[in-house]
């Protein structure tokens, strides 16, 4: 299974030197969902990585593709160099949607 990351340059650079291969940078609400897009076509992707602005661009496709009947690949969100914005756990959100669970601010269950 693969990693595909999509964020800015420093995103990209970052998790180019961990040895991701499929890493797209995406400066624009454009280049995001052309972005999304190629990741979403390409074969084998299990996990793709989005930094959260670029999220923020494409947030109905992320969404229709946690809600699609299959399981991959899972699209998570991750905070950039400026932190998460706050009260977000994008871990916590997944995992919870994974679970089918809500969960509050500090990790507690609903």
């Amino acid at each position: 299974m693969k990693i595909a990351v999509i964020g800015d340059r420093y995103m990209v650079a970052g998790f180019g030197l961990a040895g991701i291969k499929i890493a797209r940078h995406a400066a624009s609400a454009a280049e995001t969902r052309a972005a999304l897009e190629e990741c979403l076509q390409m074969p084998g992707i299990g996990v793709i990585l989005i930094q959260d602005r670029c999220a923020a661009h494409v947030r109905q496709q992320i969404d229709e593709n946690r809600n699609a009947a299959q399981p991959f690949p899972v699209i998570l969100p991750v905070p950039g160099k400026e932190g998460a914005p706050a009260g977000a756990d994008p871990a916590a959100d997944l995992l919870g949607r994974a679970l089918g669970r809500t969960f509050a601010t500090g990790g507690k269950a609903e």
